[in-house]
């Protein structure tokens, strides 16, 4: 890990799952030329925070395409990224609780089995067989993804950037991005200085509100924290 690149061609900006990905298939593609900078530890926001879970069936082609690559990568992680895999394929059970539900479940499955994905409708008692603990008497329809799996979201980052300067790339974790101006960002490492660059990627994960309202842009979205509970021997 660096400390400072006094030049380069790409900066991207958060070192979360995203940022870490997409410094990664830059490297892949043979433009090393890049920095990626973060302010703390890379997975140390919103991406330590995932539940990891990939579902493949989406509301529209594009995101399902997004993520069925996104476990194909995962499936040959260790081979391409070179530590092990820390993906689950463990399946997963969609279910509908209810008219309207149904309708958009049976489009999703309709659409996942045109672009290739095995998915299928199952029975309610199906569904309670594969995911112990839900109760059918509650299950319009269930749609079963045998491809889909959990992942831990830490580690597929750091293994990610960890592959990317490898490559040739370079990571910065003690960066802090100072502003941005009209056609280029500037950012505020440890040295003080500013990487020159030509194209720069904004994946600020928690932050992304606060960065684009410096620009004058205004997001569709804003992170928020949840919480999680475990149950023990309750019902879905």
């Amino acid at each position: 890990m660096t400390r400072f690149a006094e030049r380069a061609r790409v900066v991207v900006v958060g070192g979360g799952f995203w940022g870490c990905s997409t410094l990664y298939h830059l490297a892949a593609l043979g433009l090393t030329d890049c920095l990626l900078i973060e302010q703390g530890e890379l997975a140390g926001q919103t991406t330590g925070q995932a539940a990891g879970m990939i579902g493949q069936l989406r509301t529209s082609a594009v995101a399902s395409q997004g993520a069925t690559y996104g476990v194909e990568l995962l499936r040959r992680f260790e081979a391409e990224v070179g530590v092990p895999s820390p993906f689950r394929e463990v399946g997963s059970v969609k279910v509908a609780l209810t008219p309207g539900r149904v309708d958009e479940l049976r489009r999703q499955v309709a659409g996942g089995q045109r672009l290739g994905l095995a998915v299928s409708l199952v029975s309610p008692e199906e569904a309670a067989r594969l995911a112990p603990g839900l109760d059918p008497r509650r299950v319009r329809a269930a749609a079963f993804v045998a491809s889909d799996g959990y992942v831990d979201p830490r580690a597929t980052a750091r293994g990610l950037a960890r592959r990317a300067e490898t490559l040739g790339a370079k990571v910065c974790a003690t960066g802090i991005m100072d502003g941005l101006a009209v056609g280029r960002v500037a950012a505020e490492l440890v040295a003080g200085r500013r990487p020159f660059l030509d194209i720069r990627s904004m994946d600020p994960g928690r932050f992304g509100r606060r960065y684009a309202g410096r620009a004058a842009l205004r997001t569709a979205c804003e992170a928020v924290y949840r919480n999680y509970y475990a149950l023990r021997g309750g019902r879905v």
